[in-house]
């Protein structure tokens, strides 16, 4: 929405339209939260929780996407993107070195 009162504002809140760094802070945001939940998570080794999670993630992307009028090629893509995110995050849950959830090696 385009307000007046925007003009008067310092940096990029005076921007009506989102820039490609606020775009790529907010999916770098996303993707590290999602990779280190779901990297506790498949840590747990609860296989009854993992799949109910999976699942209620992907029935979310579906109703999520529909109001966007995604082509089939767009859902997919989306579809297929959380997929890899969660064996992105199972591939790091299982590796021996990997830190526990939450703890960074720099702090």
């Amino acid at each position: 929405m385009l307000i007046t009162e925007r003009d008067w504002k310092r940096g990029g809140e005076r921007f009506a339209i989102p820039t490609i760094g606020e775009i790529q802070g907010r999916l770098v945001v996303s993707e590290v939260v999602a990779l280190e939940c779901l990297g506790a998570l498949l840590a747990s080794k609860q296989a009854d929780t993992i799949r109910s999670v999976k699942k209620a993630v992907f029935v979310q992307l579906k109703k999520r996407c529909a109001p966007f009028a995604l082509s089939k090629d767009e859902q997919e893509a989306a579809m297929g993107y959380a997929r890899e995110l969660f064996e992105a995050a199972l591939a790091e849950a299982r590796t021996p070195l990997a830190q526990p959830p939450g703890r960074s090696a720099d702090g």
